[in-house]
């Protein structure tokens, strides 16, 4: 059983709740920092957000022990953002990192704990999934998911996608086809118990293909990274996709970057709407080196279909740009923690909505109070009401390390004029 700390609302009101960072350009932009956090936290480490249910990760909360990570549940009401509850591991162990990686999906919400281990049951760092159920009372605890072969160093739960009775776990460090060769554990709501129905290993698994580092469910399909594929050069990477079939889950197709090229980390981040999907290569490019792309791509049938591919319009070196990626309806956010906007590595997440079956970058979110090391956009989060970012790597002006922003997405005061993106036609840049 996993504990929760539910927080008065009028003391965190009274505190932290929807506090304004210094300099921000719109009244809807909030900046939300832990209530508890110490100096080592890393409040913000990941974020997802569903229907102005926010959930932030903090896997570095010392709460249950060094390390041990935290999740805090966030929502949105008529007077802003409120802390409802804070959720820690039962077990007092060092370095769990409970929080690492998030998914909400209705009333349910799955928490990674990747380096979640014990003596009598898990190796150290197998790994393990956290799922809650929200009710009338607050989150209660749904079920414990963990491998079903756990080893050491695997790192189940380092990435986590939920949708509907449906939970996919990323385990980029499983052994199975040789060292950090990945794997993919999908689980499933039956008879109130989360059952694994089925273990996903690419066909030409290999070692280091981290298959797992990222994922991303939809109604019938699950998109996954694998950023340490060497198909087309040195950890150039690739993404997979598998379908739900009456036979279980099965492989449809394999993606590889548009041009070969080494340390690109294409499949670092996927997102997926049921309408579209996509990939962020956040090393991508030379010229300059490391400021990244992001390939979109449609679902039609079985086949994807390439539809827009897209660079960070600074194009500076090291712009990570693609780091993370979130879709919701149309609309995706594109996370660049290394962009160099007012300051250096300042951070930022792009906004890119569908207009007539093309994507374009409309809008950008900044930090309010942005500082040269910030590295903004390490996580991004978008839903129809809102798109969220998240920082957690230096210590702000207050002492708190890491934050998140918040801005309500009918923001018409960012739309960008002009952008630069590049059409699919556009092979000079990898």
């Amino acid at each position: 059983m996993t504990i929760t700390y539910r927080v008065a609302i009028v003391l965190v009101s009274s505190l932290f709740i929807a506090l304004p960072a210094k300099g921000f350009q719109h009244s809807r932009t909030r900046c939300l920092y832990s209530p508890t956090s110490s100096i080592e936290d890393r409040f913000g480490s990941s974020i997802d957000i569903e229907s102005g249910l926010l959930i932030i990760g903090d896997r570095n909360d010392d709460t249950a022990g060094t390390n041990a990570g935290c999740a805090w549940v966030v929502l949105h009401g008529p007077g802003g953002w409120v802390f409802l509850e804070k959720l820690i591991p039962s077990m007092q162990a060092d370095h769990q990192a409970l929080g690492h990686a998030v998914s909400p999906d209705g009333r349910t919400v799955a928490i990674g704990s990747p380096g979640a281990s014990n003596q009598d049951e898990l190796p150290i760092s197998a790994g393990s999934v956290i799922v809650y159920r929200v009710q009338a009372s607050g989150l209660h605890e749904d079920g414990n998911l963990l491998h079903p072969d756990p080893d050491s160093w695997d790192r189940f739960g380092q990435a986590v996608a939920l949708h509907g009775d449906t939970i996919a776990v990323g385990c980029p460090r499983d052994d199975t086809s040789g060292s950090d060769s990945g794997s993919v554990h999908m689980f499933r709501k039956a008879g109130g118990d989360w059952l694994h129905e089925g273990t996903l290993i690419p066909s030409d698994g290999e070692a280091h293909d981290q298959f797992g580092m990222s994922v991303s469910l939809g109604s019938d399909l699950v998109i996954i990274g694998a950023p340490g594929d060497d198909d087309r050069g040195l950890d150039s990477g690739a993404a997979w996709i598998f379908r739900r079939s009456p036979e279980g889950w099965i492989p449809s197709s394999k993606i590889h970057p548009r041009q070969p090229g080494d340390f690109q980390w294409f499949g670092f981040s996927v997102t997926t709407d049921d309408q579209a999907f996509a990939i962020g290569s956040p090393l991508a490019g030379t010229t300059p080196p490391n400021h990244g792309r992001v390939d979109i791509y449609g679902i039609n049938g079985s086949k994807p279909e390439l539809t827009r591919s897209i660079r960070s319009p600074l194009g500076g070196d090291d712009d990570w740009f693609g780091y993370s990626v979130d879709m919701s309806s149309g609309r995706l956010i594109i996370g660049s923690p290394g962009a160099d906007l007012s300051n250096l590595e300042e951070g930022c997440a792009w906004i890119v909505h569908e207009v007539s079956g093309d994507w374009h970058l409309k809008k950008v979110l900044r930090h309010g109070s942005p500082q040269a090391g910030y590295q903004s956009g390490h996580c991004v989060g978008i839903d129809g009401e809102f798109e969220a970012m998240g920082r957690y790597d230096h210590e702000d002006e207050e002492s708190r390390p890491g934050s998140v922003c918040v801005r309500q997405a009918i923001d018409p005061e960012y739309e960008l004029s002009s952008v630069t993106d590049d059409g699919v036609s556009s092979d000079d840049s990898r």
